[in-house]
């Protein structure tokens, strides 16, 4: 069962960095996806919860958690969309 008080709280974070501009780094994609990767390998995070209305700002996939070149409306990646 995920952490969703932990989910919020990193959203949150990730929220204040990028009205703060530090999505603008070059950098932050990576940066991104190494703390989502943090949150829920070791904090049972969900990553689906913690990129909400953050993920699709850098590219990455709320459902696999990766980068990717294009996202569907929704924050999909191509395939994973096509799973659906």
């Amino acid at each position: 069962m995920a952490n969703h008080r932990s989910s919020f709280f990193l959203n949150r974070v990730l929220r204040i960095f990028q009205e703060n501009g530090l999505f603008e780094h070059p950098n932050a994609q990576k940066a991104v996806l190494q703390a989502v990767a943090y949150g829920c390998e070791e904090q049972d995070c969900n990553g689906g919860a913690v990129l909400e209305d953050v993920g699709a700002a850098l590219n990455i996939c709320y459902s696999c958690l990766q980068a990717a070149p294009q996202l569907s409306r929704g924050g999909l990646c191509l395939a994973c969309l096509e799973k659906m």
